[in-house]
């Protein structure tokens, strides 16, 4: 039993996740896709929760629930999926579990994707919906 429970540590410490690393200006398409030829070790665990409520009206507040655990950077970027540019930085991820409130007041109407960067490089990304 001791064998199998050893062999399933040395499994799941072996597991790594594929990311690509933010560099300059990328295509969008680029930047949104997660798998890469660019690898990274990782052990802990990443997770970044679908903003609830979505869609959420500018008069609401959204949550977005993230988990990021043994990391020593990692920050939220949403991007507007239009003109496909940065409209807001959330860096101040202090926990390895935790969550950020967004006002619906700090962007206007419309479909954006978020992402969670996870040492310099997209490890998630979700859609996030702003009705009037």
């Amino acid at each position: 039993m001791k064998t199998i429970y050893a062999f399933l540590l040395l499994y799941v410490l072996s597991l790594s996740v594929y990311a690509q690393e933010p560099s300059g200006r990328q295509k969008w398409t680029d930047l949104l896709q997660v798998a890469s030829t660019q690898y990274f070790p990782y052990v802990g665990k990443i997770d970044l929760a679908q903003n609830n409520p979505n869609p959420f009206s500018r008069s609401e507040f959204t949550t977005i629930r993230y988990q990021a655990t043994d990391i020593a950077d990692a920050l939220i970027i949403i991007y507007d999926n239009i003109s496909k540019e940065k409209v807001l930085v959330i860096d101040d991820l202090s926990m390895d579990i935790g969550s950020v409130t967004i006002d619906g007041n700090q962007l206007p109407k419309g479909t954006y994707i978020y992402a969670l960067y996870v040492n310099g490089r997209i490890a998630e990304k979700k859609k996030m919906i702003i009705t009037d």
